[in-house]
């Protein structure tokens, strides 16, 4: 058998050229989400995608909702912007209703 070498394989390490996120179209087309801004639109589309990371870790509350982690810091970091700006874009997909937040704070028996 010859090894062909114009296949493109995906490789391990690799992978993440293959994933996408999908952008829901009421976000773009809806009224009500209009005013968004555009890094408001791209951070629901980042926040939904922990949907899948938190059902595969059980993170399921008591009234069957699914919740996931996504501080502000890590907003920043994947943005590369201030603390304000993750804020505002946090505040905006929250007066949205698109983002319900919880404050959590610092668990010192787990150091989380």
């Amino acid at each position: 058998m010859t090894k062909s070498t114009n296949f493109n394989y995906y490789e391990a390490d690799n992978v993440y050229g293959a994933l996408f996120f999908q952008f829901p179209k009421v976000l773009m087309y809806g009224e009500q989400y209009k005013h968004l801004s555009s890094d408001a639109k791209l951070a629901y589309m980042v926040l939904k995608d922990r949907l899948e990371y938190s059902l595969r870790n059980h993170w399921v509350d008591e009234d069957n909702h699914i919740y996931f982690i996504f501080t502000v810091q890590e907003l920043q970091d994947l943005f590369n912007c201030a603390t304000e700006k993750a804020v505002k874009i946090k505040k905006e997909l929250q007066t949205a209703n698109l983002l319900k937040q919880i404050q959590m704070g610092f668990n010192p028996k787990t150091k989380k």
